[in-house]
């Protein structure tokens, strides 16, 4: 409703259909995310958005650093003895990465040394696939 209201010669969200599509592509970003690009999106374009529009940029990125950051603080927080606590602080995505890449290295590590060795174990495991 607020993009047919913000451009009323050109976009139409009148069919069931469509507005399904972009319920279903815009449904796994928090609402307050879309909804802040498309504010912006209407303060500064003359046509209306593309759903790719409103995707928050650098999701995928910025949730892995957030993952890895929660995990180097539990490693850091519990240590090299108390694995089994800090495991169990951990999500099951984030201990089978941790697992992938060995707890004990992580604690030897400095704390960004496997940061990108965990990217590559972590972030397939947190893709979602999307069929319409």
């Amino acid at each position: 409703m607020v993009i047919s209201a913000s451009y009323p010669t050109g976009a139409r969200f009148d069919s069931d259909d469509i507005r399904h599509v972009w319920y279903r592509m815009l449904k796994p970003y928090r609402s307050e995310d879309v909804l802040a690009r498309l504010t912006e999106h209407i303060r500064t374009n003359r046509f209306p958005p593309a759903i790719a529009d409103l995707v928050p940029k650098a999701d995928a990125e910025e949730q892995t650093l957030d993952e890895w950051r929660r995990i180097t603080a539990l490693v850091g927080r519990y240590g090299y003895y108390r694995q089994r606590e800090a495991l169990d602080a951990m999500s099951e995505e984030q201990r089978e990465a941790v697992r992938a890449i060995g707890y004990a290295r992580l604690c030897r590590s400095e704390p960004n040394a496997l940061y990108n060795e965990f990217t590559a174990v972590y972030k397939p495991m947190t893709a979602e696939v999307m069929i319409i």
